[in-house]
């Protein structure tokens, strides 16, 4: 349940759709680690699932916070 009022409901589906991202890429990190087997191969994946994680937070925070950047970041998300 959300608590917060958002001060820009246009993005709320997208906000959404970004902390899912989020949570996906840092499920299929968590899965890579945990194949021992695999994760030595597996260390690009590991890599860009993090970097592709904290980038959808990140443009998850502005659009929440109505950042005047906000399309700027979202453009490469």
């Amino acid at each position: 349940m959300k608590t917060s009022i958002l001060k820009n409901q246009q993005y709320q589906t997208c906000i959404d759709a970004c902390n899912n991202c989020a949570e996906c890429c840092e499920a299929c990190c968590t899965e890579c680690m945990s194949n021992t087997e695999m994760a030595g191969m597996m260390g690009r994946c590991m890599m860009m699932c993090r970097d592709c994680a904290d980038m959808c937070r990140m443009a998850s925070m502005m659009m929440a916070r109505g950042s005047e950047y906000v399309k700027q970041m979202c453009r490469y998300v």
